[in-house]
């Protein structure tokens, strides 16, 4: 979750909904190692890093309380400070969550099946999918990566882009 082509900032983040708190390792060589620990969820399912054109913000939003919220959080390094939540009504579950390449979060509502758009600071901007456009969505990835193309260069690719999964 870190920023492409520099390793000061990656981190793996793991949510451990049964003990109800999120694991932050640095990516190291060979293993990684516990930086820290944040507590004071309830059942975090899935976690993004936040971005701008590409670069790690450190905040990190949360799917929480068994995947009817999102939370917002500036990670400071050893602690998280709350900053926002968006919370879904009674027929939504969300299963993933997701930030591209210029800051807009993607949730997953598994239950309608739908992508939903925000703005970095979850202000709703759009909504794709249904019954009749997926059958029923899992998760989603939005790939970024630099690909060289021997005697062509270096290209950027994937930061307009959106897989999803369904069933």
């Amino acid at each position: 979750n870190g920023t492409p082509l520099n390793t000061s900032d990656d981190y793996l983040y793991v949510a451990d909904a049964s003990e109800n708190k999120i694991f932050k390792y640095t990516a190291g060589a060979n293993s990684n190692t516990l930086v820290a620990t944040f507590g004071g969820f309830v059942s975090p399912t899935s976690i993004a890093v936040g971005r701008w054109n590409g670069a790690n913000e450190s905040i990190l939003y949360v799917v929480d309380k068994t995947a009817k919220r999102i939370r917002v959080f500036d990670d400071d390094g050893g602690s998280l400070a709350f900053l926002q939540e968006h919370i879904g009504d009674y027929s939504q579950y969300f299963t993933c969550i997701k930030a591209d390449h210029f800051g807009n979060i993607y949730v997953v509502d598994n239950v309608n099946s739908k992508v939903l758009k925000f703005t970095s600071s979850l202000d709703f901007l759009d909504a794709q999918g249904g019954d009749n456009t997926f059958a029923a969505l899992g998760h989603i990835d939005i790939p970024f990566a630099k690909i060289v193309v021997d005697g062509e260069g270096s290209y950027w690719v994937g930061f307009d882009q959106l897989f999803a999964i369904e069933r």
